[in-house]
């Protein structure tokens, strides 16, 4: 877990970024590998008494306190903003949808959803983006409110009927059920 930390210099910065090198006990050279920096680099920024100074210091800092992702905005906000769990079938119109359904599927798991998938055929021309169904309008509005907030595109809100009474015992959890559909496509 990344602790915030205040940096007022760059000689700061450099030490931070020197510290957090050695806590991940990554070497020197693939510092300069996976930042696309020259060999050596790293070593002379990172040294106790620097030969280089921090002027490419933006690959460091992206590759040792990297920005949360989407999915992780995503599950904070879903913890935050829904208190009640519900049911979240995931719709997936292409394979390659398919490591993003994963991936929401755990979190929404995580937070107590009840959860399955389903691959339909493909479509003749495929759109990215997510589709968020249901029958409680306040409810699905908000679950797709928390995906755009998130830094999710495309998000496309459908508000289907519900045909059963209100006395029936699975009204409520039609209330709570929220169609999620990654893809969508038009023929």
């Amino acid at each position: 877990m990344s602790q915030a930390i205040e940096i007022r210099s760059w000689a700061e910065l450099q030490v931070a970024l020197r510290q957090r090198a050695e806590t991940l006990d990554v070497s020197r050279e693939v510092l300069d590998h996976l930042t696309g920096l020259q060999s050596g680099y790293c070593a002379k920024l990172l040294a106790p008494h620097p030969i280089r100074r921090l002027g490419r210091i933006f690959f460091l800092w992206k590759l040792f306190f990297p920005a949360p992702t989407k999915l992780d905005r995503l599950a904070k906000r879903l913890k935050k903003e829904v208190s009640q769990s519900g049911i979240a079938p995931i719709t997936i119109l292409d394979n390659r949808d398919r490591r993003l359904a994963d991936d929401l599927a755990r979190i929404f798991k995580t937070h107590g959803w009840e959860l399955n998938y389903t691959k339909t055929a493909q479509a003749k021309v495929y759109v990215e983006g997510i589709i968020v169904a249901g029958f409680n309008e306040g409810f699905v509005k908000r679950i797709a409110k928390i995906f755009r907030k998130s830094g999710f595109e495309n998000i496309r809100v459908e508000i289907q009927e519900l045909e059963i009474p209100r006395e029936n015992p699975k009204w409520d959890s039609a209330q709570r059920r929220v169609n999620i559909t990654i893809g969508h496509h038009t023929f």
